[in-house]
């Protein structure tokens, strides 16, 4: 029976991410926010939705003598009929991708043209026989644009089901990238979609500074990759450059031309901001800041690095709870002497903010509420580490399937992009979202 072979093959194309995955995934999430707990947890929801199209009928337009007659009122759909669909026992890239229970599983856009964009969905078969477990099947389709969704092409995505964030690397292309399982493909202005791209470990130098990206390390664990979008070929970095169970990557990609540097993963028994960096090759190490541990008024510390910086400065900041400061830890000339500078905050519920270098030499403050469907984003800009206040630049939603903000941000040319789904062409001192995904 070939609808039942249909149903069982179509068990086989949900392959969620190991619970391991997960878990690194989920610190790799909060890896910069610096609780000194850490705490991973994995939770599946499944959603389906009963639904149905109504069906238009043509109107019955009668001729004869006189005036012509209106067309007849379009008849409601009775119970037993059903809408019309290509297929009784699956749904195409279409009927996915524009069906009313559709999830929206993540998104991307390009940073050389915001109008270029992808969006992967995902729909049970409300018409499709169920299975012998009872289940209808789920089936999975990305839509691609090049005018912000005004046309759309509609296709099978060739990656498996996980937690994926989309990379721009190039003008007119794209490249989603498995967080969790490990893995990149490509996809082009004209839908057209790439296997899974080559791997090789290999110390090769990137052209461009966006070509480099946070990839799922074959052996360790996170680490620095560059692609090739050429030879269709993604070179991985490994050993300084690499996260390891106590020490996060590199703060900075291989290609900034500088040594690198990071910080220790927190210990909740220490409560210490840690740095580690390299000097001529050789590890090094340095308490930036410790918690407060003692007595009835014991403070939390939080704090991690900023992201983004091109300078030979390390830096990294910290904050004690519920106190209206922050701490810029500053290592001159690659941490052969150091330094702090103390700001005001522009709120003091700051926890597992991400704070990110502009090019301008501007720092962003990012805070993210996940509220739902959507993510809360705020943004707070300071000119100089130096003086200034803190400027709101941005208050919104947008898509909760944004993985791309787990990163940091995407410079191109005068661009910044933040995630997926907000950009700035005035080195973040204004930012537009991005709102349409289908």
């Amino acid at each position: 029976m070939p609808d039942l072979n249909l149903l069982r093959d179509l068990g086989d194309e949900v392959r969620p991410p190991s619970l391991d995955s997960l878990r690194e995934t989920a610190r790799r999430r909060n890896r910069r926010a610096a609780v000194f707990t850490v705490t991973a947890c994995a939770a599946a929801v499944v959603a389906v939705i009963a639904g149905g199209a109504l069906l238009a009928g043509d109107g019955d337009v009668r001729s004869g003598p006189g005036p012509a007659s209106k067309p007849a009122p379009i008849p409601s759909r009775t119970a037993d009929e059903s809408p019309t669909h290509q297929s009784d026992t699956s749904m195409t890239p279409k009927e996915v991708v524009l069906a009313d229970n559709a999830g929206l599983g993540f998104v991307g856009a390009s940073a050389d043209d915001p109008d270029s964009r992808i969006s992967v969905w995902e729909a049970t078969c409300t018409w499709c026989p169920k299975n012998f477990a009872g289940v209808r099947p789920v089936f999975r389709a990305m839509a691609t644009t090049t005018d912000g969704y005004a046309t759309t092409k509609y296709r099978r995505p060739p990656f498996p089901p996980g937690i994926h964030y989309v990379h721009s690397p190039a003008p007119g292309v794209l490249m989603v990238v498995d967080d969790a399982n490990g893995g990149e493909w490509l996809v082009r202005e004209d839908g057209t979609a790439s296997k899974r791209l080559r791997r090789v470990v290999d110390d090769r130098p990137a052209d461009q500074p966006r070509q480099w990206f946070q990839c799922l390390s074959g052996v360790e664990q996170a680490t620095w990759c560059a692609v090739d979008v050429a030879d269709e070929t993604v070179y991985e970095w490994r050993g300084a450059w690499t996260g390891s169970p106590g020490n996060t990557l590199s703060a900075v990609t291989p290609g900034a031309g500088l040594e690198p540097w990071g910080r220790q993963l927190l210990d909740a028994s220490r409560g210490a901001l840690v740095a580690w960096w390299d000097q001529n090759g050789v590890r090094r190490t340095r308490v930036l800041a410790s918690s407060d541990t003692t007595g009835a008024d014991a403070k939390r510390l939080v704090g991690d690095m900023v992201l983004g910086t091109l300078e030979d400065d390390l830096l990294y900041w910290s904050h004690v709870r519920r106190s209206d400061d922050i701490v810029f830890h500053v290592g001159d000339d690659g941490g052969a002497s150091w330094r702090t500078i103390k700001q005001s905050l522009p709120t003091r519920t700051v926890s597992t903010e991400e704070i990110l270098a502009t090019p301008g030499g501007g720092i962003i403050l990012r805070h993210l509420d996940y509220t739902g469907p959507t993510l809360q984003v705020t943004m707070w800009r300071l000119g100089s580490l130096e003086e200034g206040e803190w400027t709101l630049v941005y208050s919104g939603e947008v898509p909760d399937r944004d993985n791309g903000l787990m990163h940091p941000l995407t410079a191109v040319g005068d661009r910044l992009l933040s995630g997926s789904s907000l950009y700035s062409d005035d080195d973040g001192r204004s930012w537009t979202a991005i709102t349409t995904w289908r």
